[in-house]
């Protein structure tokens, strides 16, 4: 072999060794912290339907769709937009006579149920009691599902996650205080964000003549994973 070639395997042997002396991992500090902003709701979701039940189908369907259009009509005279109803459900289901222990054959269909249900948004919560009213005195017999929820939502879930990263880099400093270290930079953040359904601490009614809500206060929260180098 040349005296070349054996030199080139010799720096090669040799730096592989330095690399591997100092390979080793480095120090580091994990904290998460968490971040939580309080926000009272100002719209609200909720799920209206029209339940109808007729001898034949076809007269339980054209009742439930009479019953559905003055709901609609209502719900866009109350300054509810097209874009914030949904359609979540239509069911056409037959009804059997109550079964008797003594009877023999197939159950007897005595009439047809039909079921429609609609997704709502309500924008303006100052009128959300009197929109659940007048969807009742339009036709609406189903109603279920409220949730309540803040317009804002993007702009406090970052204030949250601003919040969360910190209080991890406080715990960071404290824990390395304690521990006689001092902190280096900072490897790598990971966030996620939650929150919480509304704290019913707010009863009140909407308007002096409508369903009266409790709309609560929502939780926003969000954490922080953040990993810190250590001098």
């Amino acid at each position: 072999m040349r005296l070349s070639h054996l030199l080139a395997v010799a720096a090669i042997l040799m730096s592989a060794g330095v690399a591997s002396a100092d390979d080793d991992p480095p120090r580091t500090l994990s904290v998460t912290g968490s971040g939580v902003v309080q926000a009272a709701p100002d719209m609200a979701e909720i799920t209206v339907g029209v339940s109808t039940i007729a001898p034949t189908a076809r007269e339980a369907l054209d009742t439930n769709n009479d019953q559905t259009m003055k709901v609609f009509t209502f719900l866009r005279s109350a300054g509810v937009e097209d874009k914030d109803m949904q359609s979540t459900n239509l069911s056409v289901s037959p009804r059997y006579r109550n079964y008797r222990p003594n009877e023999n054959g197939p159950p007897e269909i005595i009439g047809y149920m039909v079921n429609n249900s609609v997704r709502v948004a309500v924008r303006d919560l100052a009128s959300f009691g009197s929109v659940i009213d007048g969807v009742v005195t339009a036709g609406g017999n189903n109603i279920n599902g409220i949730q309540f929820d803040v317009s804002e939502r993007k702009t406090l879930t970052r204030e949250a996650s601003a919040n969360a990263v910190r209080d991890a880099i406080e715990q960071a400093e404290n824990i390395a205080a304690a521990a006689g270290v001092k902190l280096g930079r900072i490897l790598s953040i990971s966030q996620s964000g939650s929150s919480r359904p509304p704290q019913a601490m707010l009863a009140r009614s909407m308007a002096a003549d409508s369903v009266p809500i409790a709309a609560g206060e929502l939780s926003i929260g969000a954490s922080a994973a953040i990993v810190f180098a250590i001098k």
